[in-house]
């Protein structure tokens, strides 16, 4: 008698648990939803800042919102900028040849 009181109120707490458990996250996620449509929407900039000691420096523009997806630095001043669409330019002594 004893294994089965004992089998009956391990279930129970296991199923209180299980239900304050699913109530919490219901509760997360309606916090986060909240929170991300209360918030106002701030603008970020790409440029945060740069660390001590840094500056941020554009070495080419006008790249029709492409954007650098992979920049390799190679030997002879040279860099090597992949852009998403596909293009790949050389950028030597603040030239893009």
């Amino acid at each position: 008698m004893g294994t089965t009181s004992t089998t009956s109120s391990h279930f129970a707490v296991h199923r209180l648990f299980t239900r304050l458990f699913t109530f919490t996250r219901i509760i997360l996620a309606w916090v986060v939803l909240l929170a991300g449509v209360l918030s106002p929407l701030q603008p970020t900039s790409v440029h945060a800042g740069a660390p001590n000691g840094f500056t941020v420096t554009t070495i080419a523009s006008g790249q029709d919102n492409a954007g650098p997806a992979v920049v390799a630095f190679a030997p002879g001043n040279r860099i090597y900028i992949a852009e998403k669409r596909g293009v790949i330019r050389v950028w030597q002594n603040g030239v893009v040849l």
